[in-house]
């Protein structure tokens, strides 16, 4: 940041979301082809993926994303991320997502 490489802390948000993403499907369907259930097996990674999507929009503060570019493009990975079915429709899961959704909000206020 002290340099000036705005840019490629833009890139390297992108990048850990698409990371996230990834190994979030893969996880999912692993477990979902074993019959179980992904809000079961893997509730701590749901709690930990939810603290690393806050502390990403908390980042934005004050790494905001290129002007030049789509202004709300990592807010808008993120929410496209919450809306994977994967998530399952455990009271857990909601919580989580709201949460997200609670500090998206937060970040678009300020």
């Amino acid at each position: 940041m002290l340099n000036g490489l705005i840019g490629e802390a833009d890139s390297l948000l992108k990048a850990v979301l698409e990371i996230l993403d990834e190994h979030f499907t893969k996880q999912a369907r692993k477990l979902t082809n074993l019959g179980q259930k992904i809000e079961i097996h893997y509730a701590h990674n749901l709690n930990l993926m939810g603290e690393m999507l806050r502390s990403i929009l908390g980042l934005l503060v004050i790494v905001p994303s290129n002007p030049d570019h789509a202004y709300f493009q990592i807010v808008e990975g993120i929410l496209n991320f919450l809306k994977k079915e994967e998530w399952g429709t455990s009271a857990l899961s909601f919580k989580i997502q709201i949460s997200v959704l609670d500090s998206c909000v937060r970040y678009l206020a300020s």
